[in-house]
Parts: structure tokens; sequence; C-alpha cells
């Protein structure tokens, strides 16, 4: 799965955000994001953000960053 950094609105934090139909919603304005791709689903989010891709091995969480 993949984990982002914070809401493209005005940089606020997911954490205690929800997780809704594969869309993480960010806790402050409500913003909604597809979490494989990123992309901006509702106002007042009009900017997509990063995605890392995530896996899980044993007990590591492995973040792969790409350039």
């Amino acid at each position: 799965f993949p984990v982002t950094i914070g809401c493209s609105h005005d940089g606020e934090s997911f954490d205690g955000g929800t997780i809704e139909n594969g869309c993480i919603v960010c806790p402050r304005h409500m913003a909604k994001f597809e979490m494989k791709s990123g992309r901006a689903i509702c106002m007042p989010a009009v900017e997509d953000i990063r995605t890392f891709a995530v896996k899980v091995e044993g007990e590591e969480i492995i973040v792969v960053i790409e350039e």
C-alpha cells in the first residue's frame, strides 16, 4: 500500500484522517485522495499528492523512494 506525506491543500498531516473506499481523507478540510495514485478526488484539494510504494517484510516496513 502507498504512504503519503500530507495534504496538498494546506500541508496538513493525514494523522487522524480516515480511509474510505481506497481514499485517504484529510482530517482538517475533508479533502480526499486516491491512495494508490495520489490523485486529488475532491475539494478543497486540486493538486495530487506523491505516493510511495511500501512493503512489509517480517517486522520491517520498507518504503521505496524513487527519484
